[in-house]
């Protein structure tokens, strides 16, 4: 089986409709000017919030989410630790991604294990950090990673639910990369709510899944300024914690390209 065999096939590209059927983006012109789909619907954030403000990356969280106690992200953008880039830190291609940690599930040892030795740990809540992604690929002695995938979803989004049970098929099958780290973010639950830390553990437990690789959360959302939809694929090379490849949209295809062009150029 190819290496890349996951990406042979196209995907349905998760396009913005008529409808305004996924959340947190602005929903002008289907909503009309500073309103924002939640659960489906169109909500009002009091005038505070344009698309000038959301290209800015300010958290909007504070308007219509309810962060889950104690599963917020933390960031820190004036990081000085030299284990980690300086920014400027942006949201787009060849953008530095921001130093973002989450807490969520995964091996204790994910940092330098291969994708198809992984067992995931749902009994303990962990920290998933940028920071310590970058420092673990730096100084793992025997599985180095070089690339991150970031799938970032939602519970209620059938489109998240296929995206990462194709992608665990492909780790069973031993087709993903040695020098890729996966890690799936989740945002909300079945039910459009904040995920928690007890459907994270649901989520990375589901029969469908049973996914091996890490499962972070961010009931804040910390990540939207990089998503227009559910799910939205990141690569972030691991070496410089620039953005590679960002698109919203389970389009794996096109995920695969990227890949297989980063990893030839790093052999080049």
């Amino acid at each position: 089986m190819s290496r890349f065999s996951i990406f042979l096939a196209a995907f349905p590209f998760l396009l913005l409709t008529a409808a305004c059927d996924w959340n947190w983006v602005l929903c002008e012109p289907h909503c009309g000017a500073k309103m924002f789909c939640q659960a489906g619907q169109c909500i009002s954030t009091g005038g505070n919030m344009d698309a000038a403000t959301l290209d800015a990356g300010i958290d909007i969280g504070s308007t219509v989410y309810v962060p889950a106690p104690g599963l917020d992200a933390t960031t820190q953008q004036n990081d000085s630790s030299p284990t980690y880039p300086l920014g400027p830190y942006g949201y787009g291609k060849d953008d530095i991604i921001s130093p973002l940690t989450f807490q969520g599930y995964a091996d204790q040892a994910f940092l330098c294990k291969k994708a198809t030795d992984m067992v995931q740990d749902t009994n303990t809540l962990r920290e998933i950090g940028f920071k310590d992604i970058y420092a673990g690929a730096a100084s793992c002695q025997v599985q180095k990673k070089q690339l991150m995938w970031l799938i970032v979803g939602s519970g209620w989004d059938g489109n998240s639910q296929n995206e990462v049970a194709a992608v665990q098929t492909q780790v069973d099958a031993g087709a993903i990369l040695d020098g890729v780290l996966v890690v799936n973010v989740l945002v909300e639950d079945d039910n459009y709510q904040p995920v928690t830390a007890s459907y994270g553990k649901l989520w990375a437990n589901n029969a469908k899944f049973q996914l091996t690789f890490p499962v972070a959360l961010d009931p804040s959302f910390y990540l939207h300024s990089y998503t227009e939809a559910f799910p939205t694929n990141i690569l972030v090379d691991l070496e410089t914690m620039k953005i590679v490849y960002l698109e919203s949209g389970n389009n794996l295809s096109a995920v695969g390209q990227s890949m297989a062009e980063f990893f030839q150029g790093s052999n080049n």
